[in-house]
């Protein structure tokens, strides 16, 4: 059964599509990591701004009262007390990047000491953890108003996921400047438009691909369709050379040895019909002189020896020209075909027996050169085995006809030598008893030639079965 993967088009887009969505992954990793940190930078640099300029202020004397700054859901509070609010609350992340920005800024402010002891902590959390991580970093939230701000802030709510950035910073007069910065949670919509971007660019290159791989296997699939038709005999006309340069050199090798089959099967044919009109007439010769023979007794044995000579000559070509006959193929019966063969026999009074489990199987097969494979192996049952019972079915992608015969069966060891040219299981020379032992040859030429096969085993009950078998692409 074919697989889905089977085919070189499914390969080729699986191996594409794979290949893009690895590099779409890395490049949505590095796209999201960065725009991460732009915008993270872009919205912590006024909230930095802001904070040196209060630490500044205090640093001279001033004061500094509690500061919402709303700027596209941006919100930042800020407290001055006596401890360090990222002291109270020490296991968020260390912004590296900020904390340079952070450090840089103070100490070009003139605000040395205070950067050498800044710090800053992030925090992932919603509306409802917000008011916590305000309250444990010391800000209290009646006093500053920080609890309204939160819950009417825009976007707030318990499931939107927002960064806290909590930063402290120590003043001369040994109090701490402390400040919570409230930002949206970055590159969601971002992941989503980038996911989208890669589900359309994997569709078009998997359409493109696969467009691309059915123009290549195309004449791939031409050049198999045309194998299959010249392994069960069929003629084959050559192929349009298509597709990528290796493809094209593919198929006119295959054409160049198509032709050269041809040529030499046309040879063959030439040459067999050349030798058997060479040797006939010499025999026919020696057939008129022998007639002339005034010895009875000797005139008697040459016309044997002749006729014996001209059958051997005769089964000799007969094996020779299956393998090469012009016969063509076309669609046949084939349960009806083998039907009528048993019917032959019966009419001569053989125990001859048919049975198919198919009613109709149209075939493509050489009908002439089949039946003469059938008669050859029934022949074999009613001459070794007394009787013979003929089967069809199909048995899987191939159609089997069985004979069985009721005879000795065949020792293991010769059950594949019989079918050498010349090889007889009846070791006299008698003609009558034995032949000449070219008749499973013959038929497993022709089954070969239809791409199947002829095997011989012994059955358990006793006697022997022959099977042919040929494939069922050959079928309609």
């Amino acid at each position: 059964m074919k697989r889905p993967l089977d085919s070189l088009a499914m390969r080729m887009a699986v191996a594409v599509a794979a290949t893009l969505l690895i590099a779409q992954c890395a490049n949505v990793a590095l796209i999201v990591g960065e725009r991460r940190l732009s915008f993270a930078l872009a919205q912590h640099s006024a909230a930095i701004g802001q904070f040196v300029q209060r630490a500044e202020a205090l640093h001279h004397g001033g004061s500094a009262a509690p500061l919402v700054v709303n700027d596209q859901g941006q919100l930042q509070f800020f407290d001055v007390g006596k401890l360090s609010a990222v002291a109270r609350f020490p296991d968020g992340d260390q912004p590296r990047q900020f904390q340079r920005v952070l450090d840089r800024r103070l100490r070009s402010a003139g605000l040395e000491a205070a950067a050498d002891r800044a710090a800053a902590r992030t925090y992932v959390v919603n509306s409802t953890q917000m008011s916590r991580v305000v309250t444990q970093s010391g800000m209290v939230l009646g006093e500053l108003g920080l609890g309204a701000a939160l819950r009417e802030a825009p976007g707030a709510n318990d499931k939107a996921q927002f960064q806290l950035t909590v930063i402290s910073a120590p003043l001369p007069d040994g109090r701490w400047l402390n400040s919570v910065l409230r930002t949206p949670q970055i590159a969601h919509e971002l992941g989503g438009r980038v996911l989208a971007g890669t589900a359309l660019l994997l569709t078009a290159a998997i359409a493109v691909t696969l467009w691309l791989a059915w123009l290549i296997s195309r004449p791939l699939r031409s050049l198999a369709h045309a194998c299959e038709d010249l392994r069960v005999g069929r003629e084959v006309a050559p192929i349009p050379e298509e597709g990528p340069s290796d493809v094209r050199h593919m198929i006119a090798a295959f054409n160049a040895l198509n032709d050269g089959r041809a040529r030499l099967i046309d040879l063959q044919r030439r040459m067999i019909g050349a030798i058997g009109h060479d040797l006939r007439t010499p025999l026919t010769t020696l057939r008129l002189r022998a007639e002339m023979i005034e010895d009875p007794e000797n005139r008697d044995r040459t016309i044997a020896v002749v006729e014996e000579a001209q059958s051997t000559i005769d089964a000799v070509l007969s094996f020779v020209r299956e393998g090469v006959a012009p016969e063509q193929t076309r669609k046949v019966d084939l349960p009806a075909l083998v039907d009528a063969l048993c019917a032959d026999y019966r009419d001569l009074g053989q125990d001859v027996v048919f049975e198919s489990e198919e009613a109709k199987l149209a075939v493509f097969i050489r009908s002439a050169q089949i039946s003469r494979a059938l008669r050859n192996l029934i022949e074999n049952a009613l001459k070794y085995g007394q009787r013979a019972r003929v089967r069809l079915r199909v048995l899987r992608e191939d159609v089997v006809v069985e004979i069985d015969d009721d005879g000795a069966g065949v020792p293991d060891p010769q059950q594949e030598a019989v079918f050498e040219p010349f090889v007889r299981l009846e070791d006299s020379r008698n003609r009558e008893t034995g032949g000449l032992g070219l008749g499973l040859a013959i038929a497993r030429t022709i089954a070969r030639s239809h791409g199947g096969e002829i095997t011989l085993k012994n059955r358990p009950e006793g006697g022997a079965r022959a099977m042919l078998r040929m494939p069922l692409t050959a079928v309609e």
